[in-house]
């Protein structure tokens, strides 16, 4: 099995070395397609920067901070003396957990059972100051919001925080890995089991074992299985609000993967079939899978600094920000050599200001796909356009002999990505040779250049065909999703997942349009219409 896609956060391995159609996946395959066919002609190719600076990522503005946290109970930040736990400024009191009478009084004992544990492990929580040591400077909130919408746990910053600053030090004996997998489960589980595949049979091991389990306080705070909403997860009729949009065939697809992933495993040759006595059927069920991959998907880190992927507590509470530079990685101690997982802000912060990292540069369909939420002030935002060769071209024949021999599938189109600001040139180059005449195949043109102004009318009204079709698809229309998020009494009604659908589905339209207008603009001068910002 190929790699599986990590928390980004930590910089993970594509989302498309696990899914076989998935939205991230599609920008990638088809600029490699497209550029395996402008390899094909034998022809020099220059690869020109995208329009209005693609190739590079939009520029970055300060970070805002996107939404107060909702604490459960604005406690001091008392307690603990020396390296003992502290309260959270944000649990209940001792008492109201004890009694056990509310969810709230439950997380914030969760979260205090998570700070013990750790503090245990040897992890520096105290919010004393000690030789050479200032306080810790975080405290979990059981309860954030960004963008008006709750965002589950987060880390809070109780003093002010500079940039630069490391947040805290984690042992590497905390982490959930592919190592610690292995020496669990021994000669059971072969050396070569993807890394995976074996986190998640450990994160399944480890929840059946209760209590006793080492992790116990961590898995404590993970999200509970109705909690975990990746849009893979979705019901039918929860996808049908995005209806039209590209993320419903990348979501069955990543559903289909998963289900085929854990049916290898419980063949009879699988990791599970082979050694019943060690994987009971009882524990290691489809259900069990499916909450371990979406765990994993919305938490792991890859961690650059050792190579290694990992499930990081404590670290994994920190919430997503597209305009946050801050990594989650490891790094290791100038006299010891021990290595311990780290992160260093990237921006000053304030007292109360949830601090954040970032998940990587990821489009709203990626986010919706594998964590269950959308970002509306998304530099990275895209929606997939995808683009084929017509059949009624005079040329058609030539062109799929020529895309064949490039790897590309016969009558299959590609998908590229289309932002708010930008298009790909692979785009450009690709359909300039889906619309070539004949006299231009047979010049020898560079795609990557331009052709001709009939060519490159020709490349405008396919684009705007393709945005236009892709429109057509949506049950709604941008007026009518405009309408109704003005409507704060009928949208305050709506489900997380409802509103969480309308905002992305809303996000792809703007894109799309705002793309069809921009090229209508341009179409003013042909000769300039790609080129006049790539040249």
């Amino acid at each position: 099995m190929p790699p599986l896609p990590d928390r980004p956060a930590a910089g993970a391995p594509p989302l498309a070395a696990f899914l076989p159609t998935p939205p991230a996946a599609l920008p990638r395959r088809a600029a490699a397609a497209a550029a395996a066919a402008m390899r094909a002609t034998g022809l020099p190719r220059r690869r020109l920067p995208s329009r209005c600076g693609a190739g590079r990522a939009p520029p970055l503005p300060p970070l805002p901070c996107r939404g107060a946290p909702v604490p459960v109970v604005t406690a001091s930040a008392g307690g603990g003396g020396g390296d003992g736990p502290r309260r959270s400024v944000f649990t209940e009191p001792p008492s109201a957990a004890a009694a056990g009478a509310s969810a709230a009084g439950e997380a914030a004992a969760a979260s205090r059972a998570l700070e013990a544990w750790l503090v245990d492990n040897g992890v520096y929580l105290s919010d004393k100051s000690s030789w050479g040591r200032a306080p810790h400077p975080l405290a979990i909130a059981n309860e954030t919001t960004d963008d008006g919408e709750p965002s589950g746990r987060g880390l809070i910053a109780v003093k002010g925080v500079v940039q630069g600053e490391p947040l805290f030090k984690l042992p590497l004996t905390v982490l959930l890995t592919k190592e610690v997998a292995l020496k669990t489960f021994g000669a059971a589980m072969p050396p070569d089991t993807d890394d995976f595949i074996a986190i998640a049979t450990l994160l399944i091991r480890e929840r059946s074992l209760g209590d006793a389990s080492f992790y116990a306080p961590y898995l404590g705070v993970l999200p509970a299985d109705e909690e975990l909403t990746p849009l893979f997860r979705w019901s039918d009729e929860e996808m049908a609000w995005l209806a039209g949009s590209p993320t419903v065939a990348a979501a069955a697809s990543l559903r289909r993967k998963v289900a085929s992933e854990y049916a290898d495993a419980n063949g009879p040759d699988g990791l599970f079939g082979r050694t019943r006595s060690v994987f009971d059927p009882a524990v290691f069920t489809e259900a069990a899978w499916e909450w371990a991959f979406a765990v994993l998907f919305s938490r792991l880190v890859l961690l650059r600094g050792s190579g290694t992927l990992a499930l990081v507590p404590y670290a994994d509470l920190l919430n997503h920000n597209p305009y946050c530079g801050a990594y989650i990685d490891t790094f290791q101690e100038n006299f010891t050599g021990e290595g311990y997982v780290c992160v260093f802000t990237d921006r000053p912060y304030g007292k109360m200001e949830q601090v954040y990292t970032t998940y990587g540069q990821k489009t709203n369909a990626e986010l919706l796909l594998l964590y269950g939420f959308v970002v509306d002030r998304n530099p990275y935002d895209a929606v997939d356009v995808s683009v084929a060769v017509d059949e009624a071209d005079p040329m058609y024949a030539r062109k799929v002999k020529f895309l064949e021999g490039a790897g590309q599938e016969e009558g299959s189109s590609v998908a590229f990505p289309l932002y708010a600001d930008r298009y790909p040139m692979e785009l450009i180059e690709y359909l300039r040779f889906c619309v070539a005449t004949e006299e231009e195949m047979d010049s020898g043109a560079d795609w990557g250049d331009f052709v001709c102004e009939r060519n490159e009318v020709a490349v405008a009204q396919a684009l705007l065909g393709a945005c236009t079709a892709a429109l057509s698809g949506y049950m709604r229309t941008l007026d009518e999703d405009d309408a109704l998020v003005r409507d704060r009494g009928t949208y305050s009604m709506l489900s997380l997942k409802q509103r969480a659908a309308l905002r992305q589905v809303r996000g792809e339209k703007r894109i799309l349009k705002r793309t069809i207008a921009n090229t209508q603009k341009e179409m003013q001068t042909p000769r300039m219409l790609f080129t006049s910002l790539n040249s």
